[in-house]
Protein backbone atom coordinates (compact mmCIF):
# COMPACT_ATOMS: atom_id res chain seq x y z
CA UNK A 1 0.00 0.00 0.00
CA UNK A 2 1.20 3.83 -0.98
CA UNK A 3 2.20 5.38 2.33
CA UNK A 4 -0.16 7.69 3.00
CA UNK A 5 -0.17 11.14 4.42
CA UNK A 6 -1.66 13.20 7.16
CA UNK A 7 -5.52 13.65 6.21
CA UNK A 8 -6.06 17.80 5.66
CA UNK A 9 -9.32 19.43 4.80
CA UNK A 10 -12.77 19.39 2.30
CA UNK A 11 -13.87 22.46 0.94
CA UNK A 12 -15.85 23.23 -2.00
CA UNK A 13 -17.80 26.38 -2.74
CA UNK A 14 -17.53 24.61 -1.02
CA UNK A 15 -14.44 22.33 0.13
CA UNK A 16 -10.69 22.00 -0.30
CA UNK A 17 -9.17 19.03 0.94
CA UNK A 18 -5.60 19.38 1.74
CA UNK A 19 -2.75 16.60 1.25
CA UNK A 20 1.09 15.71 1.90
CA UNK A 21 3.40 14.26 -0.46
CA UNK A 22 6.47 12.77 -0.60
CA UNK A 23 9.24 15.11 -1.59
CA UNK A 24 9.53 14.09 -4.98
CA UNK A 25 6.88 15.69 -6.35
CA UNK A 26 4.80 14.98 -9.53
CA UNK A 27 2.75 16.61 -12.38
CA UNK A 28 -0.12 18.10 -11.50
CA UNK A 29 -3.89 17.54 -13.11
CA UNK A 30 -7.08 19.52 -12.76
CA UNK A 31 -10.83 19.25 -14.31
CA UNK A 32 -14.15 20.50 -13.70
CA UNK A 33 -15.66 23.79 -13.65
CA UNK A 34 -13.30 26.57 -14.66
CA UNK A 35 -15.51 29.49 -14.70
CA UNK A 36 -12.32 31.73 -12.86
CA UNK A 37 -9.39 29.59 -14.13
CA UNK A 38 -9.17 27.48 -10.94
CA UNK A 39 -8.15 24.93 -12.97
CA UNK A 40 -4.77 26.60 -14.02
CA UNK A 41 -5.27 26.46 -17.34
CA UNK A 42 -4.99 30.19 -18.43
CA UNK A 43 -8.69 30.19 -19.61
CA UNK A 44 -11.63 29.69 -18.35
CA UNK A 45 -13.33 26.45 -20.11
CA UNK A 46 -14.01 24.14 -18.17
CA UNK A 47 -12.99 20.39 -18.77
CA UNK A 48 -14.79 16.94 -17.86
CA UNK A 49 -11.13 14.88 -18.14
CA UNK A 50 -7.94 15.14 -16.50
CA UNK A 51 -5.64 18.19 -17.89
CA UNK A 52 -2.19 19.09 -16.71
CA UNK A 53 -1.52 22.05 -14.98
CA UNK A 54 1.10 23.05 -16.83
CA UNK A 55 4.10 21.32 -17.86
CA UNK A 56 6.33 20.89 -14.52
CA UNK A 57 6.29 18.04 -12.29
CA UNK A 58 7.69 19.31 -9.09
CA UNK A 59 3.97 19.92 -7.43
CA UNK A 60 4.28 18.43 -3.59
CA UNK A 61 0.80 19.60 -2.24
CA UNK A 62 -2.32 20.56 -3.99
CA UNK A 63 -5.77 22.18 -1.63
CA UNK A 64 -9.03 24.09 -3.73
CA UNK A 65 -11.17 26.63 -1.95
CA UNK A 66 -15.00 27.60 -3.07
CA UNK A 67 -12.97 28.32 -6.89
CA UNK A 68 -9.28 28.90 -6.04
CA UNK A 69 -6.42 26.51 -5.57
CA UNK A 70 -3.60 26.55 -3.97
CA UNK A 71 -0.67 24.25 -4.42
CA UNK A 72 3.07 23.23 -2.43
CA UNK A 73 6.16 22.67 -4.87
CA UNK A 74 9.26 20.27 -3.83
CA UNK A 75 11.36 23.08 -3.82
CA UNK A 76 8.84 24.74 -0.42
CA UNK A 77 7.39 28.05 -2.89
CA UNK A 78 3.89 28.54 -2.58
CA UNK A 79 1.71 29.02 -5.65
CA UNK A 80 -2.25 29.98 -6.13
CA UNK A 81 -5.02 30.97 -9.27
CA UNK A 82 -8.93 31.22 -9.68
CA UNK A 83 -10.52 33.39 -8.01
CA UNK A 84 -9.41 36.26 -6.08
CA UNK A 85 -12.46 38.48 -5.03
CA UNK A 86 -11.48 38.28 -1.21
CA UNK A 87 -7.44 37.94 -1.73
CA UNK A 88 -7.61 34.07 -1.35
CA UNK A 89 -4.66 34.04 -3.78
CA UNK A 90 -2.39 35.70 -0.92
CA UNK A 91 -1.31 38.38 -3.77
CA UNK A 92 -1.95 41.29 -2.66
CA UNK A 93 -4.82 42.24 -4.81
CA UNK A 94 -8.18 41.09 -5.86
CA UNK A 95 -7.25 40.34 -9.68
CA UNK A 96 -8.13 36.75 -10.45
CA UNK A 97 -5.72 34.49 -12.23
CA UNK A 98 -6.22 30.88 -14.74
CA UNK A 99 -2.80 30.15 -14.02
CA UNK A 100 -0.40 29.58 -11.33
CA UNK A 101 1.44 32.51 -9.58
CA UNK A 102 3.86 32.06 -6.68
CA UNK A 103 3.15 33.89 -3.51
CA UNK A 104 5.87 35.66 -2.46
CA UNK A 105 9.56 34.80 -2.35
CA UNK A 106 9.48 31.80 0.58
CA UNK A 107 10.80 28.49 0.32
CA UNK A 108 9.35 27.10 3.63
CA UNK A 109 5.48 26.44 2.88
CA UNK A 110 4.89 22.99 3.65
CA UNK A 111 1.19 22.18 4.32
CA UNK A 112 -1.88 24.10 2.74
CA UNK A 113 -5.78 24.16 3.19
CA UNK A 114 -7.66 26.29 1.35
CA UNK A 115 -11.21 26.61 1.87
CA UNK A 116 -14.31 28.45 0.54
CA UNK A 117 -12.33 32.31 0.07
CA UNK A 118 -9.99 31.61 2.23
CA UNK A 119 -6.32 29.93 2.67
CA UNK A 120 -4.66 28.60 5.51
CA UNK A 121 -1.08 27.31 5.30
CA UNK A 122 1.64 25.99 7.74
CA UNK A 123 5.90 26.53 7.31
CA UNK A 124 8.48 24.15 8.39
CA UNK A 125 9.09 26.18 11.45
CA UNK A 126 5.12 24.93 12.23
CA UNK A 127 3.69 28.68 12.14
CA UNK A 128 0.29 28.86 10.61
CA UNK A 129 -0.82 31.59 8.23
CA UNK A 130 -3.92 33.08 6.55
CA UNK A 131 -5.89 35.30 4.00
CA UNK A 132 -8.03 35.60 2.21
CA UNK A 133 -12.28 36.76 3.89
CA UNK A 134 -12.44 36.77 7.11
CA UNK A 135 -16.24 36.55 7.46
CA UNK A 136 -16.96 34.80 11.03
CA UNK A 137 -13.43 34.97 11.72
CA UNK A 138 -12.70 32.34 9.73
CA UNK A 139 -9.03 33.59 9.67
CA UNK A 140 -8.43 32.99 12.87
CA UNK A 141 -6.97 36.35 13.44
CA UNK A 142 -8.98 38.04 16.39
CA UNK A 143 -11.46 39.83 13.96
CA UNK A 144 -13.84 39.46 11.08
CA UNK A 145 -11.05 41.43 8.65
CA UNK A 146 -10.19 40.17 5.41
CA UNK A 147 -6.45 40.34 4.19
CA UNK A 148 -5.05 39.48 1.08
CA UNK A 149 -1.80 38.64 1.75
CA UNK A 150 -0.51 35.64 4.35
CA UNK A 151 -0.96 37.30 8.32
CA UNK A 152 0.00 34.93 10.82
CA UNK A 153 -2.05 33.24 13.28
CA UNK A 154 -0.50 33.73 16.54
CA UNK A 155 2.62 33.31 17.37
CA UNK A 156 2.56 29.90 17.84
CA UNK A 157 4.49 27.17 16.26
CA UNK A 158 3.12 24.06 17.51
CA UNK A 159 0.49 23.55 13.97
CA UNK A 160 0.70 20.28 12.20
CA UNK A 161 -2.04 19.82 9.88
CA UNK A 162 -5.31 21.10 9.34
CA UNK A 163 -9.35 21.09 7.97
CA UNK A 164 -11.40 23.21 6.87
CA UNK A 165 -15.48 23.10 6.28
CA UNK A 166 -17.53 24.85 3.03
CA UNK A 167 -18.23 28.48 2.11
CA UNK A 168 -21.45 29.86 3.79
CA UNK A 169 -20.75 28.92 7.35
CA UNK A 170 -16.67 29.37 7.45
CA UNK A 171 -15.01 27.01 9.84
CA UNK A 172 -11.20 26.09 10.27
CA UNK A 173 -9.82 23.49 12.05
CA UNK A 174 -6.39 22.07 13.18
CA UNK A 175 -4.09 19.87 14.88
CA UNK A 176 -0.90 21.01 16.54
CA UNK A 177 1.76 18.53 17.08
CA UNK A 178 0.39 17.92 20.66
CA UNK A 179 -1.97 15.97 19.02
CA UNK A 180 -4.94 18.72 20.42
CA UNK A 181 -7.60 20.06 18.02
CA UNK A 182 -8.84 23.34 17.30
CA UNK A 183 -11.68 25.40 15.86
CA UNK A 184 -12.48 28.77 14.96
CA UNK A 185 -14.70 30.95 12.58
CA UNK A 186 -18.51 30.06 12.32
CA UNK A 187 -20.35 28.25 14.35
CA UNK A 188 -17.21 27.14 16.42
CA UNK A 189 -18.92 27.47 19.42
CA UNK A 190 -21.76 25.16 18.71
CA UNK A 191 -19.86 23.00 16.04
CA UNK A 192 -17.60 21.82 18.61
CA UNK A 193 -15.26 24.40 20.30
CA UNK A 194 -16.99 23.80 23.45
CA UNK A 195 -20.61 23.10 24.64
CA UNK A 196 -22.34 27.13 25.14
CA UNK A 197 -26.01 26.52 23.88
CA UNK A 198 -25.48 22.85 22.47
CA UNK A 199 -26.13 22.83 18.64
CA UNK A 200 -29.16 25.49 18.75
CA UNK A 201 -27.93 27.90 16.06
CA UNK A 202 -26.62 25.38 14.29
CA UNK A 203 -29.54 24.54 12.57
CA UNK A 204 -32.30 26.50 13.24
CA UNK A 205 -30.95 30.18 11.42
CA UNK A 206 -29.45 30.28 8.35
CA UNK A 207 -27.02 33.27 9.96
CA UNK A 208 -25.12 30.92 11.91
CA UNK A 209 -26.68 32.91 15.17
CA UNK A 210 -25.62 35.56 17.57
CA UNK A 211 -22.17 36.78 16.34
CA UNK A 212 -21.15 36.17 19.89
CA UNK A 213 -21.32 32.45 19.31
CA UNK A 214 -18.56 32.78 16.15
CA UNK A 215 -14.78 32.41 17.33
CA UNK A 216 -12.49 34.30 15.44
CA UNK A 217 -9.36 33.30 16.95
CA UNK A 218 -8.44 29.16 17.64
CA UNK A 219 -10.38 27.79 20.41
CA UNK A 220 -9.90 24.01 21.81
CA UNK A 221 -12.15 21.73 21.13
CA UNK A 222 -12.00 19.26 24.31
CA UNK A 223 -9.16 18.13 26.41
CA UNK A 224 -8.06 15.01 24.18
CA UNK A 225 -4.30 14.76 22.55
CA UNK A 226 -4.59 11.89 20.47
CA UNK A 227 -6.06 13.59 17.55
CA UNK A 228 -4.68 12.58 14.39
CA UNK A 229 -6.68 13.56 11.18
CA UNK A 230 -9.58 15.88 10.87
CA UNK A 231 -11.99 16.88 7.91
CA UNK A 232 -14.89 19.47 7.79
CA UNK A 233 -17.91 19.42 5.77
CA UNK A 234 -20.83 21.65 5.21
CA UNK A 235 -22.79 21.58 9.14
CA UNK A 236 -20.62 19.12 10.13
CA UNK A 237 -17.34 18.00 11.41
CA UNK A 238 -15.08 14.51 11.63
CA UNK A 239 -11.80 13.50 13.16
CA UNK A 240 -9.72 10.31 13.87
CA UNK A 241 -8.07 9.70 17.10
CA UNK A 242 -4.12 7.99 17.03
CA UNK A 243 -6.44 4.85 18.14
CA UNK A 244 -8.38 4.72 14.96
CA UNK A 245 -11.59 5.95 16.66
CA UNK A 246 -13.43 7.88 14.81
CA UNK A 247 -15.94 10.95 15.92
CA UNK A 248 -18.68 13.24 14.34
CA UNK A 249 -20.01 16.95 15.54
CA UNK A 250 -22.24 19.40 13.97
CA UNK A 251 -25.56 18.63 11.53
CA UNK A 252 -26.81 15.48 11.78
CA UNK A 253 -30.32 15.93 10.06
CA UNK A 254 -29.44 13.54 6.73
CA UNK A 255 -27.40 11.18 8.84
CA UNK A 256 -23.56 12.80 8.29
CA UNK A 257 -22.55 12.32 12.06
CA UNK A 258 -23.08 8.29 11.22
CA UNK A 259 -25.24 8.06 14.34
CA UNK A 260 -28.31 6.03 13.18
CA UNK A 261 -30.87 8.89 14.27
CA UNK A 262 -34.40 9.26 13.33
CA UNK A 263 -33.78 11.71 10.70
CA UNK A 264 -37.23 12.97 10.44
CA UNK A 265 -38.03 13.69 14.37
CA UNK A 266 -38.98 17.23 14.81
CA UNK A 267 -39.11 17.10 18.89
CA UNK A 268 -36.86 20.12 19.19
CA UNK A 269 -37.97 22.33 16.81
CA UNK A 270 -41.41 24.30 15.67
CA UNK A 271 -41.78 25.56 12.16
CA UNK A 272 -42.78 28.96 11.04
CA UNK A 273 -43.80 29.80 7.54
CA UNK A 274 -41.60 32.11 5.85
CA UNK A 275 -41.94 33.87 2.28
CA UNK A 276 -38.44 34.46 1.17
CA UNK A 277 -36.23 32.23 3.72
CA UNK A 278 -34.20 30.55 0.65
CA UNK A 279 -34.01 33.85 -1.83
CA UNK A 280 -32.54 35.72 0.98
CA UNK A 281 -29.88 33.02 2.17
CA UNK A 282 -29.18 30.12 -0.25
CA UNK A 283 -30.06 27.23 2.71
CA UNK A 284 -31.21 24.25 1.21
CA UNK A 285 -32.69 22.47 4.23
CA UNK A 286 -36.44 23.04 4.07
CA UNK A 287 -39.36 21.34 5.93
CA UNK A 288 -43.49 20.90 5.93
CA UNK A 289 -46.07 22.62 7.87
CA UNK A 290 -45.79 19.83 10.14
CA UNK A 291 -42.51 19.88 10.80
CA UNK A 292 -42.35 16.02 10.07
CA UNK A 293 -40.49 16.24 7.34
CA UNK A 294 -37.08 17.01 6.22
CA UNK A 295 -35.10 17.37 2.98
CA UNK A 296 -32.69 18.88 1.02
CA UNK A 297 -32.89 20.72 -1.94
CA UNK A 298 -29.78 21.94 -4.01
CA UNK A 299 -31.89 23.43 -7.03
CA UNK A 300 -34.04 25.19 -4.27
CA UNK A 301 -37.05 23.96 -6.24
CA UNK A 302 -38.91 23.00 -3.47
CA UNK A 303 -37.68 26.67 -1.52
CA UNK A 304 -38.80 28.67 -4.51
CA UNK A 305 -42.62 27.23 -4.04
CA UNK A 306 -43.27 26.69 -0.14
CA UNK A 307 -41.81 26.36 2.80
CA UNK A 308 -40.68 26.79 6.29
CA UNK A 309 -37.84 26.76 8.29
CA UNK A 310 -37.01 25.57 11.62
CA UNK A 311 -37.12 27.79 15.19
CA UNK A 312 -35.31 26.30 18.12
CA UNK A 313 -37.16 25.98 21.24
CA UNK A 314 -35.53 23.17 23.63
CA UNK A 315 -32.04 21.97 24.31
CA UNK A 316 -31.04 19.47 21.95
CA UNK A 317 -29.64 15.66 23.36
CA UNK A 318 -29.65 14.03 20.28
CA UNK A 319 -30.91 13.58 16.56
CA UNK A 320 -30.70 16.64 15.07
CA UNK A 321 -26.76 17.36 16.01
CA UNK A 322 -23.95 17.10 18.46
CA UNK A 323 -22.01 20.29 19.72
CA UNK A 324 -19.29 17.85 20.85
CA UNK A 325 -17.63 15.07 18.74
CA UNK A 326 -19.37 11.76 19.54
CA UNK A 327 -17.90 8.14 18.17
CA UNK A 328 -19.43 6.89 15.02
CA UNK A 329 -19.60 2.92 16.14
CA UNK A 330 -17.18 1.29 18.43
CA UNK A 331 -14.70 0.24 16.01
CA UNK A 332 -11.13 1.58 15.99
CA UNK A 333 -9.98 0.50 12.59
CA UNK A 334 -10.56 3.77 11.19
CA UNK A 335 -7.61 4.91 8.67
CA UNK A 336 -8.95 7.82 6.85
CA UNK A 337 -11.97 10.20 6.40
CA UNK A 338 -13.75 13.21 4.13
CA UNK A 339 -16.69 14.92 4.63
CA UNK A 340 -18.80 16.24 1.59
CA UNK A 341 -21.43 19.09 1.69
CA UNK A 342 -23.97 16.63 4.40
CA UNK A 343 -22.09 13.42 3.63
CA UNK A 344 -19.20 11.38 4.82
CA UNK A 345 -17.14 9.28 3.69
CA UNK A 346 -14.04 6.94 5.19
CA UNK A 347 -11.66 3.76 4.65
CA UNK A 348 -11.15 1.47 7.70
CA UNK A 349 -7.32 -0.12 8.02
CA UNK A 350 -8.71 -3.03 6.04
CA UNK A 351 -8.83 -0.84 2.82
CA UNK A 352 -12.68 -1.16 2.76
CA UNK A 353 -14.87 1.87 2.13
CA UNK A 354 -17.65 3.10 3.69
CA UNK A 355 -19.77 5.92 3.59
CA UNK A 356 -23.33 7.77 5.12
CA UNK A 357 -25.11 10.98 4.84
CA UNK A 358 -27.05 12.88 2.34
CA UNK A 359 -27.49 11.05 -1.26
CA UNK A 360 -29.43 12.17 -3.76
CA UNK A 361 -27.29 12.25 -6.50
CA UNK A 362 -25.20 9.31 -5.67
CA UNK A 363 -21.86 10.69 -3.65
CA UNK A 364 -22.21 7.43 -1.53
CA UNK A 365 -21.38 5.13 -4.23
CA UNK A 366 -23.80 2.62 -3.11
CA UNK A 367 -25.63 2.29 -6.48
CA UNK A 368 -28.86 4.54 -5.52
CA UNK A 369 -29.52 7.66 -3.93
CA UNK A 370 -30.68 6.72 -0.62
CA UNK A 371 -29.57 8.25 2.20
CA UNK A 372 -28.25 6.85 5.21
CA UNK A 373 -27.38 7.64 8.82
CA UNK A 374 -24.73 5.00 9.94
CA UNK A 375 -22.05 3.98 7.84
CA UNK A 376 -22.53 1.63 4.72
CA UNK A 377 -19.58 -0.45 3.17
CA UNK A 378 -19.21 0.76 -0.46
CA UNK A 379 -19.18 -2.53 -2.40
CA UNK A 380 -16.65 -5.38 -1.14
CA UNK A 381 -13.05 -4.42 -1.83
CA UNK A 382 -10.41 -4.45 0.40
CA UNK A 383 -8.31 -1.92 -1.88
CA UNK A 384 -9.49 1.40 -1.23
CA UNK A 385 -6.47 4.05 -0.26
CA UNK A 386 -7.72 6.93 0.57
CA UNK A 387 -10.76 9.60 -0.09
CA UNK A 388 -11.71 13.22 -0.72
CA UNK A 389 -14.94 15.00 -1.42
CA UNK A 390 -16.49 17.86 -3.36
CA UNK A 391 -19.88 19.20 -2.59
CA UNK A 392 -21.94 16.51 -3.58
CA UNK A 393 -19.66 14.11 -4.91
CA UNK A 394 -16.40 11.86 -4.32
CA UNK A 395 -12.83 10.70 -4.72
CA UNK A 396 -11.02 8.06 -4.15
CA UNK A 397 -7.87 6.21 -5.23
CA UNK A 398 -7.05 2.46 -4.71
CA UNK A 399 -3.96 0.88 -3.24
CA UNK A 400 -3.03 0.06 -7.35
CA UNK A 401 -2.78 3.81 -8.11
CA UNK A 402 -6.13 4.36 -9.54
CA UNK A 403 -8.43 6.99 -9.29
CA UNK A 404 -12.16 6.49 -9.03
CA UNK A 405 -15.18 9.01 -8.80
CA UNK A 406 -18.87 9.02 -8.35
CA UNK A 407 -21.73 11.12 -7.55
CA UNK A 408 -22.79 14.74 -8.94
CA UNK A 409 -21.18 15.28 -12.42
CA UNK A 410 -22.65 18.90 -13.53
CA UNK A 411 -19.33 20.33 -14.80
CA UNK A 412 -17.26 17.46 -15.60
CA UNK A 413 -16.04 16.92 -11.90
CA UNK A 414 -15.96 12.91 -11.88
CA UNK A 415 -13.22 13.55 -14.74
CA UNK A 416 -15.32 10.31 -17.22
CA UNK A 417 -15.61 12.84 -19.73
CA UNK A 418 -19.11 13.52 -19.43
CA UNK A 419 -21.45 15.16 -16.98
CA UNK A 420 -23.79 12.08 -16.25
CA UNK A 421 -23.79 11.67 -12.61
CA UNK A 422 -22.58 8.66 -11.55
CA UNK A 423 -24.31 6.57 -8.05
CA UNK A 424 -21.24 3.94 -7.85
CA UNK A 425 -17.21 3.85 -8.33
CA UNK A 426 -15.98 4.89 -11.91
CA UNK A 427 -12.65 4.96 -12.83
CA UNK A 428 -11.01 8.15 -14.07
CA UNK A 429 -9.01 6.81 -16.99
CA UNK A 430 -6.48 4.53 -17.16
CA UNK A 431 -4.06 5.48 -15.41
CA UNK A 432 -2.00 3.90 -12.49
CA UNK A 433 0.26 6.13 -10.98
CA UNK A 434 -2.23 8.48 -9.16
CA UNK A 435 -0.81 9.52 -5.69
CA UNK A 436 -2.82 8.38 -2.88
CA UNK A 437 -1.75 11.52 -0.74
CA UNK A 438 -2.12 14.76 -3.65
CA UNK A 439 -5.83 15.12 -4.75
CA UNK A 440 -8.60 17.59 -3.44
CA UNK A 441 -11.93 18.03 -4.00
CA UNK A 442 -13.52 21.54 -4.10
CA UNK A 443 -17.48 22.52 -5.08
CA UNK A 444 -17.14 21.33 -8.37
CA UNK A 445 -13.40 21.50 -9.70
CA UNK A 446 -11.55 18.06 -8.96
CA UNK A 447 -7.34 18.04 -8.78
CA UNK A 448 -4.96 15.03 -8.61
CA UNK A 449 -1.42 14.74 -8.98
CA UNK A 450 0.34 12.06 -11.09
CA UNK A 451 3.61 10.67 -10.68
Amino acid sequence: MPVLSTFGAIAARGFGWVTQLAATGAGLYAWGNNSVGQLGQGNTTSRSSPVQVGALTAWSKIGSGSDHSVAVKTDGTLWSWGYNGNGNLGLNDTVNRSSPVQVGALTTWTTVFPKGDTTHAIKTDGTLWAWGGGVYGSLGLGNTTGYSSPVQVGALTTWASGGVGPAGFTKAIAIKTDGTLWAWGWGTAHNGADSVNSFDYTVSTPSGGPPGLDKSSPVQIGAATNWSRVASGYLHSLAITTSGALYAWGDHRTGECGQGADLTNPAFYAPSTTTDFCAAYPTDYYSNTAGAIQGYDPTFTICDAAYVTWTYFAPNTSRWGYSSPVQVGALTTWSRVAAGNAFSVAVKTDGTLWAWGYNSNGPLGLGDTASRSSPVQVGALTTWATVACGRFFTLAIKTNGTLWSWGYNGNGELGSGTTANRSSPVQVGTATNWLSTGFSASGNSSFAIRS
